[in-house]
This record gives structure tokens, C-alpha cells and sequence, in this order.
């Protein structure tokens, strides 16, 4: 029986703080928004760490089947990744002229430092004013520019990657052949080789194709990036959540989560 649970403080709202349903309130919408954006990371981060944490780390230079299925869910999740920083950039273009309402300044004004700094460096770098920098933006800047994927419009560039990864570059044991696992369910079927293309396509629009020598190590980077760039977004939703507007009536409530026997 599995006894494991989730912790935490369970807080609750009425929902008419959070929308008048007679009024479209766009600084409302926005913040919705990017909760579902919040909890899209988070969601990533756990499987990300839940992969690490249950499987074995292939060693340097394995091939296996097992190496094929780690790292295929590895360079899966990184595409993730990619694609919600690119919807959360999008999201604040769109967006830019609710931040210098009074409501949002409002919201903005009660984070610490810390985030306002890194909030301040995310719009600048999501509306092409700056490149930034530190680390932390110059990174996303190259998420934000150089690297991006689509089903319906890469086909010709992911024959690209294909011809790059298994005719050009130099002979190694993991381009040798294109390796896939065939079984009776999807458990045991992968073809790993796809997972290889959409590395090497993502390595041949970077501009630091030194980091996808090894997938592991750019991936633990770019979990990092989303992990600061999910604690900002964090403190702006409580500062929101915060400061609504309270009803008349309203008493503050919290309920703590109590684990049952």
C-alpha cells in the first residue's frame, strides 16, 4: 500500500476574490495564467527528479538500452522546458502593458528585492530590450532565441539533424547505428533514435554546442534556470493572493493538511 503523501499548507479563496465573472479584468487573467505556467515547471521539476531519483545514472559512454531510455526521457523533458519558456515569454509580451497599472505595481512592490531583480531581468530579455548580463539571463536568452520545436514545421530541419548527427559528425559509439527497443507494450518500445535527432537538432541551433556533449550536465543547468525563474513567479502569485480585494464579511481561513492513520 503506498503511504506517501504530499505535504504542505492547505489555504483557501473565494473564487469571486479571484474573478468578478461580470467584469474581464486583465491583470486577473494574467495571473492565472501564469499559475498554470508555475505549476507546469513544478510538474517538469518532479518527473525530473523522480527519473534521477528511481533510475540508475547510465556511466559515461554506456550503451544500453536502459542509457537510451534515460537519456531519451531527459532530452524529452528539456524540450518541455523549452517550449513553457517560450509560452511564459510570449505570455509577457502580450501582457506588457498591465505592468504599469497601479493593481500590478501594487502586486510587484510587495516581493523582495531578490525577485523584483530577476522579474525585472525576465521582462527586459522577454521584450528584446536586453540581453542581460549574468548567467541566468544570457541562458534564457539563448532559450529564447535560438532554440524552439514544432511538430507541423521541422520536418525538413529534423532530416537536417538526422543527416548531421549520423553522416557528418565524427564517429562515435552513440552514432553508429540508430538504435530503437521493440516489445509487446510501451513499456518496452522506444526509438531512440529520434530522441538522438531532436538533441542534435537542438545542438545544432545553440550557440553553445559545447553543453549537449553531455545531455545530463545541460540538463541539470537548465533545471536550475527554471527553478529561479519558477521561485519569482512563486512570489508574485502570494504577493497577488495577498493583496486581493476582501469581502465584507470575509474572515481569513487556513486549513492544514493532517495525514490520516
Amino acid at each position: 500500500m503506498k503511504d506517501k503523501e504530499f505535504t504542505g499548507e492547505l489555504r483557501e479563496v473565494p473564487p469571486s476574490r479571484l474573478f468578478n465573472k461580470l467584469s474581464n479584468n486583465s491583470i486577473d487573467n494574467f495571473f492565472l495564467v501564469l499559475a498554470v505556467v508555475y505549476n507546469d515547471i513544478k510538474g517538469i521539476i518532479f518527473f525530473q527528479n523522480l527519473l534521477v531519483d528511481t533510475y540508475r545514472t547510465p556511466a559515461k559512454r554506456e550503451l544500453s538500452l536502459h542509457t537510451g531510455e534515460y537519456s531519451g526521457l531527459h532530452i524529452q523533458l528539456i524540450r518541455l522546458i523549452i517550449g513553457i519558456v517560450h509560452e511564459f515569454f510570449k505570455l509577457l509580451e502580450k501582457n506588457k502593458p498591465i505592468f504599469s497599472t497601479p493593481e500590478f505595481k501594487k502586486t510587484f512592490n510587495s516581493t523582495n528585492s531578490s525577485t523584483e531583480n530577476l522579474w525585472n531581468e525576465i521582462l527586459e530579455l522577454a521584450l528584446d530590450k536586453v540581453k542581460g548580463d549574468g548567467n541566468f539571463i544570457n541562458n534564457l536568452a539563448e532559450i529564447r532565441h535560438n532554440i524552439s520545436f514544432h511538430y507541423n514545421q521541422d520536418g525538413k530541419q529534423l532530416r537536417k539533424s538526422f543527416l548531421s548527427l549520423f553522416f557528418e559528425r565524427e564517429k562515435m559509439i552513440f552514432n553508429e547505428l540508430a538504435y530503437y527497443s521493440s516489445g509487446d507494450n510501451m513499456t518496452e518500445t522506444r526509438f531512440f533514435y529520434a530522441d538522438a535527432v531532436t538533441e542534435e537538432y537542438m545542438r545544432l541551433r545553440s550557440k553553445k554546442k559545447e553543453y549537449f556533449d553531455s545531455m545530463s550536465s545541460y540538463s541539470s543547468e537548465l533545471m536550475e534556470l527554471v527553478v529561479k525563474m519558477n521561485t519569482v513567479i512563486s512570489d508574485l502569485l502570494k504577493s497577488y493572493l495577498k493583496n486581493l480585494p476582501k469581502g465584507v464579511d470575509e474572515q481569513k481561513r487556513r486549513v492544514e493538511i493532517k495525514k490520516t492513520s
